[in-house]
């Protein structure tokens, strides 16, 4: 699989897998139908569908246009399902804490590679040591030292967004041998992503890949170690 970010953070937030088939999901659509078709060279005949994590519009924003379009959008906060098949991506949601919005997350499988994308929460409450994880495609999104506790906005960071630590700690839990690449997403402006990186690699070992997303960012998801 390929990964590759469209773009990410506060302004919008929108990937894609791309399998070794060719077929491409969407995850998240929250920039303009528009910039996400010029963002693929207008390449959009492969793509079998699109996650979307929320309704807030920086995940969201361009899912009705994604509809007319013909291509199905499955949004798990308006219709429930266990599981749903997107041509050869199986994705499996689980609900995250998100300041009071329904939120998800999806455990996704395709050619043989396991994978997490997890936005927009304030921490995971359930762990995926058993499903032996190839990929973790999450958000880190500030540091403690970032807060103003003063600031309007810090009890919606603090119990909708995730912090290094708790980024640190799902790692840490989730890690094992067939653990590979660590993708950190929807970070702050202000955050300091090498320092993050260096951070979320000790807690995951040397084996493991950690990077942060920016647009434009893409990675081959090998589905064997480095």
């Amino acid at each position: 699989m390929r990964f590759k970010c469209l773009a990410t953070g506060s302004t919008g937030n929108c990937y894609t897998l791309t399998n070794q088939a060719g077929q491409a999901l969407l995850l998240d659509c929250g920039i303009r139908w528009k910039d996400i078709k010029r963002l693929l060279a207008y390449r959009i005949d492969n793509i079998v569908g699109c996650l979307v994590t929320h309704r807030h519009n920086d995940h969201s924003l361009s899912a009705d246009e994604i509809i007319k379009s013909g291509i199905e959008v499955w949004k798990p906060y308006e219709v429930p399902g266990a599981v749903k098949t997107f041509g050869d991506f199986i994705a499996i949601p689980f609900k995250v804490p998100h300041d009071g919005i329904d939120c998800y997350g999806f455990y996704i499988k395709c050619d043989g590679q396991r994978l997490i994308y997890a936005t927009d929460f304030e921490y995971l409450p359930f762990r995926f040591q058993k499903q032996r994880l190839n990929h973790m495609i999450i958000e880190c999104n500030y540091t403690q030292d970032m807060l103003e506790l003063s600031d309007a906005k810090t009890s919606h960071v603090l119990a909708g967004h995730a912090c290094l630590d708790t980024v640190k700690r799902i790692v840490q839990v989730n890690t094992t041998d067939n653990l590979m690449n660590v993708i950190l997403i929807h970070a702050s402006a202000l955050l300091d992503t090498e320092y993050t990186e260096t951070e979320i690699s000790e807690a995951a070992g040397s084996s493991v890949n950690v990077q942060t997303a920016v647009p434009g960012f893409e990675l081959e998801l090998k589905d064997t170690p480095f």
